[in-house]
C-alpha cells in the first residue's frame, strides 16, 4: 500500500513527464524530466508554414496541458510540422499555425479551458486563419477541449471546419487531474475533472451531442496505449467519447503520442488519413442552378404549372459557404423561403417557389440573384399558359366557397361555431381555407399556403381572416418577408383590416389602399364561382357571428355581377354590424359608381328592411 508521501512523489514525478510538452525532452521515464517549477510555456503562437499564394487547407495545431506552443510537436527528431511539409502529397496544399496559451506547472497565470478558447478565436481572427477555405485543427490532451469550447461558441466556424483531430483528449475528463489539483496551482486542471463529478465537462457533453452530425465537424481521434509514469493519463473510453469511425490506438504514453518520429508512425498517419479526402477537395462556393434554362446567354426560368407556381433549386457544388439572395424581386410574384441572404454548406441543395399572385397580368419578370461565387445574375421569369393559371385561380376561389360552405353546413361543426369565440371562428375558417389550398395544389411548400390564402382571404374582403393567415406564415418561415410582395400584401391587408397582419410591416395609407380597392378584381369572375358564394353567404347569414362577412361577400358578388346600387346596400348593412377600413373604401368605389357621394359618416339609422333580415347593430356606429 503507497503512503501519501508516496503517492505524493509519484504525483510530482509524472506532473514532471507532462513538461515533455515542452520539448525538452521525449523518454518515457519521468526521472529524465527537467524539475516542474521551471515549466511554462514561452512560444507565441505562429504561423510555422505559410505558403505564397496560401494554401487553401489551414492545420492548427492546439497543445494540452502544461504544453508549449511549438515545442509539443517535436521530440528527438524532425517535429511534426517538419514532417507534414516533406511530404509529397499534404505539404504544398496545407499551411500550419501553431496556437499556445499559458499552461504552467507551478506557477500562476494559467488558463482556463474557456479562456483558451476565447483568445484561440481572437488569435485565429488576427491571423488570417478564418480566412481559409477550410481550417482543420490538430489537438493534444486539453487542447481539443479548448477547440470543442471554441467551435461550440462559434458555431458559424462549422462551414469551414471538415474535421478535428484529438490526441488523448480527455472528453470525459482525466483521472489523473482529480488528484493534480491538490499539488498544482493550474487553474486549467479544475475544468479536467472526471465527467460524472464536473459540471464543465457534462455541460460540453451535451453541447456537443447537440450538434447536427451533419453540419459540425468530423472528429477522428487516437488515443495512447502506455502509462506516463505510474498512470494513464487519458484512458481508452475518455479518449474516444466524441469520435467518429473507429479510433486509433497509439503505441505510446500521453507526451510521444503527438511526437512522431517518421512519416511511418501511427500518429502522423491519423492526420494523414484525416487530410487525404480533403486534399483536393473544392472548397470554394460555387453556384448552380439545375432549373434555368439559357437563351441568347441570358438565364431564365419558365412558370408552366397550371397553378402558376414552379420550383426553382439553389445548389452549391463547391465545398465552402454560398451566400445568395434575390434582388428587384416583382411585385407581382411571391417566392418562398425569401429573398434575403440565405446561405448553402457545400454539396448542398435549397428549393424555392416562385409563384404568380392571383390577378397578375404580365408573361415575363425579371429579378437579379447575387451570390458570393459569382456575379449578379440578371435573370427573367417567364409565364406560359396565363390564361389557364388564371383559370385555375378562380377555380380554387370556388373551392375555398364550398370547402367553407361544408363546414357551415356540417351539424356537428356547425354546432361547434355556434358556441365558438370570435378568435375561435376565425382561426377555424382559416384552417379550412388553407386546408382547401393545400388540396389542390400538394406539392405547394406549407408557407406558400399561408400565403395564398391570405391573399384570397384579403380579396373576398375578408383581410382579418387574410390577417390571420399571414401571421400562420410569418410563423413557419419569418424569411418570407423580406419579399417586397408579400410585405406589399400584409401591408395591403393591415391597412384594410384594420390591424397589424405580421411583425415589422406597417400599413398602408388610405389614399394608397383606395387605389388598391378600386384597381383590385373579384375573384368571382364565372356564373359557377358567383353561384358558389352566393350558397355561402347565405349560410353564413344563419350564424350571428357571421353576418358581417356574409354581407361583405353579398357585396362582392353584387359588385361581380356589375350592381354596384345592391353592392353598396351590402356593404351599408355590414358597416351596421362591424366597421371594416376595407368595407368602407370598397362601399365609397361602388357609390362612386352609382354617383352617390354620401359617406359613412352621413348615412341615417339602418332602415327597416336591415331590421327585417336581424342586422342591428351589435354596437353603436363609431
Amino acid at each position: 500500500m503507497l503512503t501519501n508521501a508516496t503517492t505524493r512523489v509519484l504525483l510530482l514525478l509524472t506532473l514532471a513527464s507532462l513538461s515533455a510538452c515542452n520539448g525538452k525532452g521525449t523518454t518515457e521515464s519521468p526521472a529524465d524530466m527537467p524539475p516542474p517549477a521551471a515549466l511554462e510555456n514561452t512560444t507565441a503562437p505562429r504561423w510555422v508554414k505559410q505558403h505564397t499564394p496560401h494554401a487553401n487547407i489551414a492545420l492548427v495545431f492546439v497543445h494540452g496541458i502544461f504544453g508549449d506552443t511549438v515545442g509539443t510537436w517535436k521530440g528527438d527528431g524532425p517535429s511534426f510540422f517538419d514532417l507534414i511539409a516533406q511530404d509529397p502529397k499534404m505539404g504544398p496544399k496545407v499551411d500550419m499555425y501553431a496556437f499556445g496559451y499559458p499552461s504552467n506547472m507551478i506557477r500562476q497565470g494559467s488558463f482556463g479551458i474557456d479562456e483558451a478558447a476565447n483568445t484561440l478565436y481572437k488569435r485565429l481572427d488576427t491571423a488570417g486563419v478564418l480566412d481559409y477555405p477550410a481550417v482543420v485543427f490538430i489537438n493534444h490532451s486539453m487542447g481539443g477541449l479548448v477547440v470543442m469550447h471554441m467551435l461550440i461558441n462559434h458555431r458559424e466556424m462549422f462551414p469551414k471546419v471538415p474535421a478535428v483531430v484529438f490526441f488523448s483528449t480527455p472528453q470525459s475528463g482525466a483521472e489523473i487531474s482529480n488528484i493534480a489539483k491538490h499539488v498544482s496551482g493550474n487553474e486549467a486542471l479544475l475544468s479536467m475533472l472526471p465527467g460524472d463529478s464536473n459540471i464543465y465537462i457534462r455541460s460540453m457533453n451535451d453541447s456537443w451531442k447537440s450538434l447536427d452530425a451533419n453540419t459540425r465537424p468530423r472528429v477522428d481521434c487516437a488515443y495512447e496505449k502506455k502509462d506516463t509514469g505510474p498512470f494513464r493519463i487519458v484512458d481508452w473510453a475518455s479518449a474516444t467519447r466524441f469520435c467518429d469511425g473507429t479510433a486509433q490506438a497509439i503505441s505510446a504514453n500521453h507526451i510521444t503520442i503527438v511526437k512522431p518520429d517518421s512519416a511511418d508512425s501511427d500518429s502522423f498517419l491519423v492526420v494523414q488519413s484525416t487530410l487525404k479526402p480533403l486534399l483536393d477537395k473544392v472548397f470554394e462556393p460555387k453556384l448552380a442552378t439545375p432549373d434555368f434554362q439559357i437563351e441568347d446567354g441570358q438565364p431564365f426560368v419558365t412558370i408552366d404549372n397550371p397553378y402558376g407556381k414552379q420550383d426553382v433549386h439553389i445548389r452549391n457544388s463547391g465545398g465552402g459557404l454560398l451566400r445568395y439572395s434575390l434582388d428587384q424581386w416583382p411585385n407581382s410574384l411571391y417566392v418562398w423561403p425569401g429573398t434575403d441572404e440565405r446561405t448553402l454548406p457545400g454539396e448542398a441543395t435549397e428549393k424555392l417557389q416562385i409563384a404568380l399572385a392571383n390577378g397578375a397580368s404580365g408573361t415575363e419578370y425579371k429579378f437579379v440573384l447575387r451570390s458570393n461565387a459569382t456575379d449578379p445574375m440578371p435573370v427573367r421569369v417567364r409565364v406560359k399558359n396565363l390564361e389557364k393559371i388564371r383559370a385555375n385561380q378562380e377555380a380554387l376561389a370556388g373551392e375555398v366557397l364550398n370547402a367553407l360552405s361544408g363546414t357551415l353546413n356540417d351539424p356537428q361543426q356547425a354546432a361547434a361555431l355556434a358556441e365558438a369565440s370570435p378568435d375561435q371562428t376565425r382561426e377555424k375558417l382559416v384552417d379550412v381555407v388553407r386546408g382547401a389550398v393545400a388540396k389542390r395544389d400538394p406539392d405547394l411548400l406549407e408557407v406558400g399556403q399561408w400565403v395564398l390564402t391570405a391573399e384570397l382571404l384579403t380579396s373576398v374582403n375578408w383581410p382579418e381572416l387574410g390577417a390571420t393567415a399571414l401571421r400562420r406564415a410569418e410563423k413557419v418561415d419569418p424569411a418570407i418577408l423580406s419579399v417586397g410582395s408579400i410585405k406589399q400584401l400584409a401591408a395591403s391587408t393591415a391597412g384594410l383590416s384594420g390591424q397589424q397582419a405580421v411583425t415589422g410591416v406597417p400599413a398602408l395609407p388610405p389614399e394608397s389602399l383606395d387605389a388598391w380597392v378600386a384597381k383590385s378584381k373579384t375573384p368571382f369572375t364565372s356564373d359557377r364561382s358567383i353561384q358558389a358564394a352566393s350558397n355561402l353567404s347565405a349560410t353564413m347569414l344563419k350564424f350571428p357571428a357571421l353576418k358581417a362577412s356574409a354581407l361583405s361577400l353579398e357585396g362582392d358578388i353584387a359588385r361581380a355581377k356589375g350592381d354596384p346600387g345592391k353592392a353598396v346596400q351590402s356593404y351599408k348593412e355590414m358597416a351596421i354590424i362591424k366597421k371594416s377600413p376595407s368595407n368602407e373604401m370598397r362601399m365609397r368605389a361602388m357609390e362612386s359608381a352609382v354617383g352617390n357621394k354620401t359617406t359613412m359618416i352621413e348615412r341615417k339609422t339602418p332602415s327597416n328592411s336591415f331590421s327585417a333580415r336581424g342586422l342591428a347593430p351589435t354596437a353603436p356606429p363609431e
